[in-house]
């Protein structure tokens, strides 16, 4: 059998020189040849940390993964844990908005280094258990009758685990806006009836609409009552009308002396002057 050669001092320094300024360190070793051993110490691996905030949740409801990497980080991959059914590649240092979560899970970080030394860090979310409350909505105008071209506020309220809701003119999606689970909203410039509606979901893939009717009282001119026979009783495009006479002698007219004339713009009475 052979003795193993002994390591001097200088080549002892040396090995320890190299663990302090390498990821790796070799050492010779066997007598009768050289064997290379590699010893790794991970000085370039990858590393990360991440976190959910808020951590506990209802459910349905969303939470932001924050994280932070480590210098040897070249790339980051966001993804359920344990699983591949998605991956996203995403910024070394960031964070991610995560919303519709309806049971608790963990999500995972897996970050690579140039070599492709992978790790991972983990954020798990807890959904807090219970009763799902009922999906429910109310929403009116305030005026919900108006001039025209005027304006309104709409306002609706809501019950359960919103997770989406929009406003949008009432059986028409035409146009929408995405709105808070509660709120308001102020429309302008209307100028004839009508309805606005917010659509809420939930989690469940439940959904629900309220509606909010507006009238608008249009502006109407007064009608002129025009008497053609100069009887007292006219038409006014839509409905017989009376028509007061005007008693100023010195304006109206009566060229038969029936004692009924014309002032120029309607029928009018002549009152008879009696002279003494």
């Amino acid at each position: 059998m052979q003795e193993k050669k002994v390591i001097n001092v200088m080549a002892s320094l040396c090995v320890v020189i190299s663990m302090m300024f390498a990821s790796t360190v070799f050492a010779a070793l066997e007598d009768g040849g050289e064997e290379i051993i590699e010893i790794g110490y991970g000085g370039n691996d990858p590393a990360c940390t991440m976190y959910a905030e808020p951590d506990t949740i209802n459910a349905g409801g969303g939470t932001t993964l924050h994280w932070d990497v480590n210098e040897y980080t070249v790339r980051a991959y966001l993804h359920p844990k344990g699983s591949g059914s998605w991956m996203q590649e995403v910024p070394l240092d960031g964070s991610w908005w995560i919303s519709g979560i309806t049971d608790s899970r963990v999500y995972t970080l897996t970050v690579e280094n140039e070599e492709g030394v992978t790790a991972t860090c983990d954020a798990p979310i807890t959904v807090n258990e219970g009763v799902n409350e009922e999906l429910t909505c109310e929403m009116y105008a305030d005026p919900s009758t108006i001039a025209q071209n005027g304006g309104t506020n709409l306002v609706w309220s809501s019950t359960g685990n919103v997770v989406n809701a929009k406003l949008h003119p009432t059986g028409s999606t035409s146009y929408f806006a995405d709105v808070s689970a509660n709120g308001s909203w102020w429309i302008s410039g209307i100028s004839n009836n009508r309805s606005y509606s917010v659509t809420l979901w939930d989690a469940q893939g439940n959904t629900v609409t309220c509606d909010a009717p507006i009238s608008v009282i249009e502006e109407q001119e007064e009608p002129v009552c025009y008497d053609w026979d100069g009887d007292g009783w006219g038409w006014d495009g839509e409905k017989g009308c009376k028509v007061e006479a005007v008693t100023e002698t010195a304006e109206c007219y009566d060229w038969d002396g029936d004692g009924w004339g014309w002032d120029g713009e309607k029928g009018c009475k002549v009152e008879s002057t009696v002279q003494h």
